[in-house]
């Protein structure tokens, strides 16, 4: 694995791909040195091989092109090395397997960073008991959606993003509430919305 590591879920990156912030989503990866890897099921779960099939599945065709870009573009996220910590994580409610091995790899790479679109896996993460030991190491190296966007925001400029978002295809309540306004919503609005 690449020194520094930016680990997408599956969720997130779907919610990347409905709102076109892909190509600045990789953009943005490599300007801050980040090497992007996504979990082997996200080309199967989408369908992204059938067009057909991948267009029921992703909902529109730009959806699935920017699907396809991200997995052309992303190293398959390997096993991890150690296993114990996906073992202590299964049966966990709220986590699931491909977000077992996600936080299984983060912990094992120091310099990576973890990209979920799943609030539950966040959660459990958060309360279950046996999550205890994990907690410390991705302390701070976990990001969810609005995070994501905020920084998008922050690094490139507001209007690249907002364009984006709202011709995009709605996935995600914070993101209707953010851009609720549409073309007439302000960075204000927005940043509140994503950071409370």
């Amino acid at each position: 694995m690449h020194a520094a590591s930016a680990l997408t879920d599956n969720d997130i990156t779907h919610k990347l791909a409905c709102y076109n912030l892909v190509e600045i989503w990789l953009r943005f990866l490599a300007e801050m040195g980040y090497q992007s890897y996504v979990l082997d099921t996200l080309q199967y779960r989408f369908k992204l091989n059938d067009d057909a099939r991948s267009l029921t599945k992703c909902g529109n065709e730009a959806t699935r092109d920017q699907l396809r870009l991200l997995v052309r573009s992303s190293h398959n996220a390997p096993a991890p090395q150690d296993t114990r910590i996906v073992a202590s994580l299964a049966g966990i409610p709220g986590i699931d397997s491909g977000e077992a091995v996600l936080f299984a790899l983060a912990a094992e790479q120091a310099k990576s960073m973890l990209f979920t679109g799943d609030k539950k896996s966040l959660r459990a993460l958060a309360n279950a008991a046996q999550c205890a030991a994990l907690r410390p190491v991705l302390a701070g190296r976990l990001l969810c959606l609005e995070q994501v966007i905020a920084r998008l925001i922050k690094a490139f400029d507001y209007e690249t993003v907002k364009s984006r978002v709202v011709t995009g295809h709605p996935c995600d309540t914070i993101m209707k509430v953010a851009f609720g306004s549409g073309p007439n919503s302000t960075e204000h609005s927005t940043m509140e919305a994503l950071t409370h």
